[in-house]
């Protein structure tokens, strides 16, 4: 393998960071797996086969791959529908999440339990399934997106359920970069 190829999970692909991400990461000898839940009512994605026409465009290999991450074995699923078209994999860039602006009182504890799923538990469960390829990899990295969310709480700018579930993902990155260190 040529010191630049590398098979890369990039989670939440389909807009925002995760799109720019993948824009960037995108050349040849990259293997990109573009991830994103499927569109409104389980229809196509248009912006994730967008960001995957650009990669290619930019001579990544690169596919697009759905899954809802917050659903139980989702991480686990996604890994294997990877591994099992590229081959391999290298890195994951952690990003799949929302900003839900719903304050305490008016959130439902169903909010928090969505955004602890997906993006506490989706990177759980991603980093537990890849681990073993991750840590045999010349290339091998894990990458978590927090938000400042998670960190600065303006009284007018408050978002609780997405910060929850950012301070875990930030401390379980950090217990997974102690324990690979």
């Amino acid at each position: 393998m040529a010191e630049q190829e590398r098979t890369i999970l990039v989670t939440g692909a389909s807009s925002g960071i995760g799109a720019a991400v993948c824009r960037r990461l995108a050349a040849p000898g990259v293997r990109l797996a573009a991830h994103a839940r499927l569109g409104e009512d389980s229809g196509d994605n248009p912006a994730l086969r967008q960001v995957v026409a650009e990669a290619r465009e930019r001579g990544a290999d690169a596919h697009a791959f759905h899954a809802d991450l917050a659903a139980t074995g989702a991480g686990d699923a996604l890994i294997t529908d990877v591994v099992a078209h590229f081959g391999d994999l290298d890195q994951i860039v952690s990003n799949a999440g929302f900003a839900n602006r719903q304050i305490v009182g008016d959130a439902a504890r169903a909010e928090l339990d969505r955004a602890m799923a997906l993006m506490t538990g989706g990177f759980f469960d991603l980093t537990s399934a890849a681990l073993p390829m991750i840590k045999a990899s010349r290339v091998g990295a894990v990458v978590a997106i927090s938000s400042f969310v998670a960190h600065v709480f303006p009284k007018d700018h408050l978002f609780p359920t997405t910060a929850a579930a950012k301070g875990g993902l930030e401390a379980i990155a950090k217990a997974l970069a102690v324990q690979l260190a």
